[in-house]
């Protein structure tokens, strides 16, 4: 059965963020999509453009064909008949990391932060974003020891896991995504 997730409106940034990337990398994936963007490029180098206060910066010049030959290395993109197959959960790991550490912040700086900061469910979010933000291990000290253990769903933390990965090993992006989901639930209570 499958079940709908509530997604509170302070994190829609993060949950758009995640749509773009999926869409992105799906669209990335497909061979017909990238020989119709080399076409369309016609061989000419890209400009990105960043519009800004007062002056627009232009940088990063690139060739639409470097891109894509990077990123089917990156994920290891083959076609093997009328299937692509690609590895994309370094990818997925990174991104998790950067909403790990986005939700964390988000929290922290919100309304809620004083109604929540004692919770297990924050502390918990807070090794985790601690972990994304320390190259994906858990990295603990001794103020950070002396508050574990801590638990979410079947997740508990404790100093054992000092060093070990934290996405994909720990938690998946899915998790995270749950993660989402129960602080939504709490938050939505508060005004």
């Amino acid at each position: 059965m499958d079940k709908e997730i509530y997604i509170h409106p302070i994190f829609n940034d993060l949950l758009n963020n995640l749509r773009f990337f999926f869409v992105g990398i799906n669209m990335m994936s497909m061979p017909d999509f990238q020989n119709a963007l080399i076409t369309d490029h016609k061989g000419e180098k890209s400009t990105l453009e960043i519009s800004v206060k007062y002056d627009d910066l232009k940088c990063i010049k690139y060739d639409i064909r470097d891109v894509f030959d990077s990123f089917n290395k990156v994920v290891g993109l083959e076609l093997v008949e009328d299937k692509v197959h690609a590895n994309i959960m370094n990818l997925m790991n990174f991104q998790a990391r950067q909403i790990a550490i986005s939700l964390f912040n988000i929290l922290e700086n919100s309304d809620f932060n004083n109604s929540i900061n004692k919770e297990e469910i924050f502390k918990f979010a807070n090794h985790i974003r601690n972990g994304a933000a320390h190259n994906n291990k858990f990295n603990f000290n001794k103020k950070t020891t002396s508050e574990l253990p801590v638990s979410w769903k079947n997740k508990r933390i404790e100093s054992s896991l000092h060093g070990t990965e934290v996405f994909n090993k720990f938690l998946t992006p899915a998790d995270l995504i749950l993660l989402i989901s129960d602080f939504s639930n709490i938050i939505k209570n508060y005004k």
